[in-house]
């Protein structure tokens, strides 16, 4: 009976070397996949006092996780949780509470307060619009597919007419994703805004080796 019972629990610890040992095996000859990262962002939610024309031009590092522009496994791939919009759909949705605001409001900025994702979605989206009648900025921030926030604040930046057609934040992303340079860099923040001295709208990438403008005309 004791022979038995010693058989036995050798037995089962080979067996579960064994599988240890191929689960390993299978890992590293990317038979098993590791899951995506997920993300969920908690973000405190900016009280600006005033839109100045340059919350787009200068990126800075926020609380985002660095997304690889390239992932070399499913593990190094994320999915952040309540990222719907990219920054087209951002603007469509924030577009009408500015004009419920001021009907001749326009825009000055969008911008990603959250992390990025390679599709250009992102959890959270900051904007800021102007309005020349009223002489005053309205900033809108939204989470997810709903506005978390409206404010009015002082602005002497009315904001200008987006180009006709312009392309996404996932474009944007992956016109750097082709380039050699951004093959092991990352992306934390995604802006768009108007260069008033180039007179064209532009998006400022900003990846682990510095920030990209891309012109938008």
């Amino acid at each position: 009976m004791q022979r038995t019972i010693k058989i036995t629990l050798v037995a089962l610890l080979v067996l579960a070397l064994g599988g240890g040992l191929l689960f390993w095996f299978s890992r590293k000859a990317g038979l098993i996949e590791t899951p995506p990262k997920v993300v969920t962002d908690t973000i405190v939610i900016p009280k600006s006092e005033k839109i100045t024309g340059a919350e787009g031009i200068y990126t800075r590092k926020n609380d985002a996780v660095a997304v690889p522009l390239s992932p070399k496994s499913s593990g190094e791939k994320v999915i952040v949780t309540d990222a719907v919009l990219t920054a087209k759909g951002s603007f469509a949705m924030a577009q009408k509470s500015a004009l419920a605001w001021a009907p001749d409001a326009k825009l000055v900025f969008i911008k990603t307060l959250g992390t990025v994702m390679l599709d250009g979605k992102t959890s959270y989206w900051q904007l800021g619009f102007g309005s020349l009648k009223k002489k005053s900025g309205y900033e809108i921030v939204i989470k997810g597919d709903a506005i978390a926030s409206t404010t009015e604040v002082a602005t002497a930046v009315y904001g200008f007419d987006p180009p006709k057609n312009w392309y996404d934040s996932g474009d944007a992303i992956s016109s750097l994703r082709t380039l050699p340079q951004f093959h092991d860099a990352t992306v934390t923040q995604i802006n768009f805004f108007y260069d008033k001295d180039a007179k064209w709208w532009v998006y400022s990438v900003l990846t682990s080796i510095g920030s990209d403008i891309m012109p938008v005309r």
